[in-house]
């Protein structure tokens, strides 16, 4: 409080004088599920999406923006195959993992009679595991260029392959009869 405020302050009642002070509004608390949230000050760099809720620590944050989203066009499917019907995926918003039958690189990578691969953070083999679905689960053909997405995952068919990432970080991997790639 600088000095000619002070003065003031503590003159006024000798003098018989009431001070008034415009303060800005106080920010409208705002009610949530884990608590009650008020915004910042005006002119606070914090924005409101990076409010912590009274009491806790969850954090309401943008969500964070994709490093490769899939084409314009995709759909949605939860299992898909290659034109070829070597490849099967199954796709949803915690991975994407496909599985291939015939294959050049033999059983270099995994013994068993599929090779498999899988992406959520980053790609990697799933020796062991089979991506076909259930008996009477819908199943969308891709065929050259075509795409399909989830919320977080998307796959697109080129050639005889079939290449599936993860839209927010860009790692993926694509899986033919020539290759396994991880990227």
């Amino acid at each position: 409080m600088g000095v000619p405020v002070l003065a003031a302050v503590v003159l006024a009642p000798l003098l018989g004088c009431t001070l008034s002070f415009n303060a800005p509004p106080a920010p409208e608390a705002v009610s949530t599920s884990g608590g009650t949230e008020t915004p910042p000050p005006a002119g606070d760099e914090t924005s409101a999406n990076e409010l912590v809720a009274d009491g806790g620590d969850d954090k309401l944050a943008e969500p964070a923006e994709k490093a490769s989203p899939a084409p314009r066009g995709a759909i949605a499917a939860g299992l898909i195959q290659s034109a070829s019907l070597n490849i099967s995926c199954e796709i949803s918003n915690d991975r994407a993992s496909c599985s291939i039958l015939d294959r050049a690189y033999g059983s270099r990578d995994c013994p068993d009679r599929l090779f498999s691969a899988t992406i959520d953070e980053v790609a990697a083999p799933a020796c062991g595991q089979e991506f076909l679905g259930q008996v009477g689960d819908p199943v969308t053909t891709l065929h050259d260029g075509m795409s399909v997405a989830s919320d977080t995952f998307a796959c697109t068919a080129s050639g005889s392959g079939i290449t599936c990432w993860n839209q927010y970080n860009g790692h993926g991997f694509t899986i033919s009869e020539d290759a396994y790639s991880p990227f």
